[in-house]
């Protein structure tokens, strides 16, 4: 995904991730699957840890093996 201007070329959305070296931070975030119930937020429909711990552990995985694995944090 090209995200970043070029800085030889000043064209926006030109360079990814890759192309420009940074790093990657992946962040796991179950509050996104929350829902209000009441006035009180309810996350039942978010996965379980017991599977949500693995799950993630093999998406940094993944994306360490695509990208470069000292420049992908998790």
């Amino acid at each position: 995904m090209r995200l970043f201007t070029n800085e030889k070329t000043g064209k926006a959305w030109d360079q990814s991730v890759m192309q420009r070296n940074f790093e990657v931070l992946l962040v796991s975030q179950f509050t996104l699957y929350g829902i209000l119930k009441g006035n009180k937020p309810d996350f039942h429909v978010a996965m379980p840890p017991a599977k949500a711990k693995p799950f993630y552990a093999s998406l940094v995985e993944k994306f360490q093996k695509s990208y470069k694995t000292d420049s992908v944090k998790g």
